[in-house]
């Protein structure tokens, strides 16, 4: 199966590091072994959205990929195209599946712009991975959604910034930071593979948002991305309604697909 979406295939560079990307022809597998709890680490994807009957079907594929894999408790599909098709996504909704809907943006160099909102007084720069990495890593879990479980969350950020410490040592990225009069108020990850860039938990502190940090921040991160890393496409996902989306559009990012995916947490207990 070919993947032409330039928002899935950026997923892969994750993937590829530590994990699996098997095309078996009508899907492509995506596992992470040494990270089952990772949603999108562990997830199927499908060459058009789901039609009828695909919810039986879909379901007994992920239950035979993963057979062997007893911590994947979840499940999880996307697919192409990236056009905004749900199909009969309504029958995994009906299932306790939730549907994603999320914009993929991409940044050229050539639209790379200074935010209209900027913050003078924030400095962006490559973090120091011996000296800032505990500091990068609280920030991550004060980040923590409050609708997910506490420990089991912190143990997979964990888990996620041990990976991409992993990735950088290996020189396929970099992580940024923007600081506040030495402090860390913001942090974001750039990871690149054939001269596509991915970004990656893009966060600023709660204390220190509706500063322009953000737009600070990802202006200098993509700016460093284009001129040291060789990235020629800087794309991140962005939730279609949550406003920083918008943020990112002041820099000059710009809307090119709309992803759906469905997942099912685990069960409780």
């Amino acid at each position: 199966m070919d993947v032409h979406s330039p928002a899935i295939r950026s997923d892969f560079i994750f993937a590829r590091f530590d994990g699996e990307v098997i095309d078996r022809g009508d899907h492509v597998l995506v596992r992470t072994p040494q990270n089952p709890g990772f949603w999108w680490g562990n997830y199927l994807v499908f060459p058009s959205p789901p039609r009828p009957g695909d919810l039986k079907r879909w379901r007994e594929t992920f239950a035979e990929e993963f057979a062997n894999d007893p911590g994947v408790k979840h499940e999880a599909y996307a697919w192409e195209p990236t056009d905004g098709s749900t199909g009969t996504a309504d029958e995994f909704v009906a299932e306790e599946f939730t549907l994603d809907l999320t914009v993929a943006q991409t940044l050229t160099p050539e639209r790379l712009s200074r935010p209209r909102k900027w913050n003078d007084e924030v400095e962006v720069r490559p973090i120091n991975l011996d000296a800032e990495s505990d500091e990068v890593l609280a920030a991550h879990v004060a980040r923590s959604p409050p609708e997910y479980e506490p420990a089991s969350f912190a143990e997979f950020l964990t888990k996620q910034w041990a990976r991409y410490r992993r990735m950088i040592d290996a020189g396929l990225g970099h992580w940024y930071g923007a600081f506040l009069e030495g402090e860390l108020v913001g942090d974001m990850g750039i990871f690149v593979e054939d001269r596509l860039a991915r970004c990656q938990a893009v966060g600023t502190a709660e204390p220190h948002r509706r500063k322009g940090i953000c737009g600070t921040l990802m202006h200098g991160a993509c700016s460093h991305a284009f001129n040291e890393q060789g990235a020629e496409q800087v794309l991140l996902m962005a939730d279609e309604t949550y406003h920083a989306a918008g943020i990112y559009r002041t820099v000059g990012f710009r809307d090119t697909e709309k992803v759906r995916d469905l997942t099912r947490r685990p069960p409780q207990g």
